[in-house]
């Protein structure tokens, strides 16, 4: 589990609130849990291994 070390302070609607509530219940988890895998998940989609590999040949190549 990594350390986590900031804090956010987020505003919801009611409807949000009860929503993240609710759906962090039925998956036995936190309403923060869900919020950090969304945003992995979402904002920060995983670059692909091929990808990562593509672009560092790129980055090596040096053109004239």
């Amino acid at each position: 589990m990594p350390d986590y070390v900031k804090r956010l302070q987020v505003l919801l609607t009611e409807e949000q609130f009860h929503f993240i509530h609710e759906l962090a219940k039925k998956r036995r988890s936190s309403a923060g849990e869900l919020m950090r895998h969304a945003m992995e998940e979402y904002y920060r989609p995983k670059t692909s291994e091929k990808k990562k590999q593509i672009l560092k040949q790129i980055e090596e190549r040096s053109y004239l």
